[in-house]
C-alpha cells in the first residue's frame, strides 16, 4: 500500500511539472483555452478514478475490520470452550485402595 502511495506522489509530481511546461507553452502560443479543453477531461477522469478507488478501499478496509473482529470472537469462544471442558487441574487426592 505505502508502495503504490508514492507511486502515485511520483505521478502527480510528474504530472503537475508537465502541466506547467504545457500551460506555458499554450499561453506563448495563445492556445490556451485548447489546453484547458482537452486537459479538464483528463483531469476530472483521473480524479473520478481516484474517488472510486479510495471507496473501494474504505469498502475493503471496513469488510477486513468486520472479518477480523468475527475472528477474534471465534478465539475467545474456543477459549472459553477449551477452558470448560479441556483437561482440569488434577484432583489432589490419591486412592490408596
Amino acid at each position: 500500500m505505502a508502495r503504490q502511495q508514492a507511486l502515485k506522489r511520483e505521478l502527480q509530481v510528474r504530472i503537475v511539472e508537465a502541466t506547467e511546461v504545457w500551460r506555458r507553452e499554450a499561453e506563448a502560443g495563445g492556445e490556451w483555452a485548447r489546453f484547458e479543453r482537452e486537459l479538464r477531461p483528463v483531469v476530472a477522469d483521473l480524479i473520478q478514478l481516484e474517488s472510486r478507488n479510495h471507496a473501494r478501499l474504505c469498502e475493503r478496509r471496513e469488510q477486513a475490520q468486520v472479518a477480523l473482529a468475527s475472528l477474534d470472537r471465534s478465539a475467545a469462544q474456543l477459549r472459553g470452550i477449551q477452558r470448560a471442558y479441556g483437561p482440569g487441574a488434577g484432583s489432589c487426592w490419591q486412592s490408596y485402595s
